[in-house]
């Protein structure tokens, strides 16, 4: 019996010591992510000086404005009083110009900090977010990452702004009236400095509360700013699937959980004033039971003007307690915040560490041995590809969903690098390449087009990023076959598309995509099956156009209707991350038991 009570001991002792190990771990992250936030903001430290002086200004401005009532009530209602008086007024005119002064000082320049700060955080995320690699954001939600832009910004300014400035505005106001409060009786004072460490103890139980609710709040709305993303983005999926009721249920539910760590927030903000303020009566009964039975006595240490100041002064000192207790809750919200954004700024960028440029591309391409992975998984998405592909040629990567044709072009354009093997560009290794200079020899034209809500003539000169003449954008619109319906438009060039361009057909979003890639003009194509979901005069249309671009250009078209890649120069037929045929449409159709035999008479059928 001894032994397992011993154990239990033990076990109690052994959760007991890991509980406060994971709380001074905790404590020690708090402290380096804020000392690493005011590290990020370091080249403000003159704002932030000039601000604190002017805190700090106010502050002394307030708290002798208070120890200035023993001299008002002792020697302003005297015989002698007048003349004294006079000179008090004349020194509040002084103190209070002095507190005006501080106040803007403090107001204006910490204003200033958190503006810059907001500035530069959001600047850096955004930066970030333009050279994350594409794996991120396979696993990352576009709402989210909003989510910690806007939401998540705002919250570590409170604790470069506001915070800041009620720690140093309102601790300098109770330094101030602590040193009122030991000037007119240290002996009273004494009661206070015996209090201070409960408060101490309280405010540092409720600090760890406020950052817990508040990481669950910003996670939580990380969800439901996805969560509203998604649903306005598919609203007409939503709508003709009668998923109304799913996508509200999912939303409710993650509100109400938002919700509900917002109430424990609001339920922990509003019990701490009410107890440190019930802290402040008792240290305030028992001051006045002191008081009436030794300091008011005769040869007493109390007179009206100290007894009155001092009071003035505890019972003003409660009110920057509270707030330095309520900075605490903004300080928590920072940090959990700060931590989230912090993990975007450190994720790694893209992988460039190429150094060499192609400055004319002729468009062979080549994929030697190449295997790849994507993170996190151990099944390989291409095995040992070879393929050799000349200048001009169009090659149509075929096959079943997942087989990896897309997989295949995305390491053409490195947006993921090979697990092993490698991929070369007119014999150039592409690593060994800046990102930008590979890039700038590759045209993309998906299925799925991306049109930047802003005018047709912005979206097919983001094609030639720099200076770009409207008589080139015109000549790849005609060449585009966009022409005609652009000068339809009662803006022409410069009507705004819309978000994703939706003010425009299909087949039109297709020809402004075709009409950027050809003002790019660069050597190297890749199609998405560009032509497919759409009426049939829009996909001649686009197909012509089409035509005219793959036109001296290595082409690689993805598909997945085989009718529209019947006159490729080779087939790719991919199963499984294998190569498991290539060659023209005659020859492969001529395997009866091959792959693309197959598909093909499937998709005769299907047709």
């Amino acid at each position: 019996m001894l032994t397992v009570n011993f154990g239990k001991l033990c076990l109690i002792y052994e959760k007991h010591v890991f509980s406060m190990e994971l709380t001074n771990n905790a404590q020690i992250k708090t402290y380096r992510l804020y000392k690493r936030l005011l590290w990020e903001v370091r080249a403000l430290w003159p704002l932030l000086v000039i601000s604190v002086i002017g805190s700090v200004i106010y502050s002394a401005c307030d708290a002798y404005a208070m120890y200035l009532i023993k001299p008002l009530l002792n020697k302003g209602f005297t015989p002698i009083g007048g003349t004294f008086l006079k000179g008090i007024a004349l020194l509040f005119l002084l103190l209070f110009t002095l507190r005006g002064i501080g106040s803007f000082l403090s107001s204006f320049f910490m204003g200033r900090l958190g503006a810059t700060v907001v500035y530069r955080f959001r600047q850096k995320l955004f930066d970030r977010f333009l050279d994350l690699p594409a794996a991120y954001y396979d696993k990352s939600s576009s709402g989210k990452l909003l989510s910690k832009l806007l939401y998540n910004v705002d919250q570590v300014t409170s604790a470069t702004g506001s915070a800041i400035i009620t720690v140093a505005q309102d601790g300098s106001f109770v330094i101030g009236l602590l040193i009122v409060m030991i000037v007119t009786s240290w002996q009273l004072s004494i009661t206070v400095v015996i209090v201070a460490p409960f408060l101490a103890i309280f405010i540092s139980w409720i600090s760890k509360r406020f950052r817990h609710y508040s990481r669950n709040t910003q996670s939580a709305m990380g969800f439901v700013t996805h969560l509203a993303e998604e649903s306005l983005v598919n609203y007409k999926e939503i709508r003709i699937f009668g998923g109304q009721a799913y996508q509200k249920e999912k939303f409710d539910k993650n509100l109400g959980y938002t919700y509900r760590q917002q109430i424990k927030t609001l339920m922990l903000d509003g019990l701490s004033s009410p107890i440190i303020q019930f802290i402040g009566a008792i240290v305030i009964a028992i001051i006045l039971f002191i008081v009436a039975d030794f300091g008011l006595k005769k040869g007493g240490w109390l007179n009206a003007g100290s007894f009155v100041a001092f009071f003035a002064a505890m019972m003003a000192i409660l009110k920057p307690i509270k707030n330095l207790t309520n900075v605490n809750s903004t300080i928590q919200k920072a940090i959990a915040a700060t931590e989230d954004i912090f993990d975007i700024l450190d994720q790694k960028s893209e992988v460039d560490e190429g150094e060499n440029v192609l400055t004319q591309v002729k468009g062979d391409v080549c994929f030697e041995k190449v295997s790849f992975c994507y993170p996190g998984t151990q099944q390989y998405a291409l095995a040992n590809i070879n393929l050799d592909v000349k200048s001009g040629q169009m090659i149509a990567l075929v096959g079943r969903s997942g087989g990896g044709k897309s997989t295949l072009v995305n390491l053409l354009a490195r947006f993921y690098q090979p697990s092993s093997g490698c991929v070369r560009v007119d014999g150039v290794d592409i690593a060994k390449l800046t990102l930008a200079n590979l890039r700038s020899h590759i045209s993309l034209v998906s299925q799925h087009v991306n049109l930047f809500d802003d005018t047709i003539y912005h979206n097919i000169a983001y094609g030639k990023m720099g200076e770009v003449s409207e008589k080139e954008v015109v000549q790849a619109a005609k060449d585009a076959n966009a022409w005609d319906f652009i000068e339809k438009l009662p803006q022409g060039l410069q009507t705004n598309v819309g978000q994703n361009g939706l003010s425009l057909s299909g087949g039109q979003r297709q020809r402004i995509a075709i009409a950027r890639a050809l003002l790019k003009n660069a050597p190297i194509l890749i199609l998405d099956e560009a032509t497919s979901a759409l009426d049939n005069e829009s996909e001649r249309a686009v197909q012509q156009a089409l035509t005219r671009l793959m036109r001296n250009r290595t082409t690689f078209v993805v598909a997945h209707r085989l009718s529209t890649v019947e006159h490729a120069d080779k087939i790719v037929v991919m199963d499984g991350g294998h190569i498991v045929e290539t060659g023209t449409h005659q020859a492969l159709l001529s395997k009866e038991d091959g792959l693309y035999a197959k598909l093909y008479q499937q998709s005769l059928q299907n047709s």
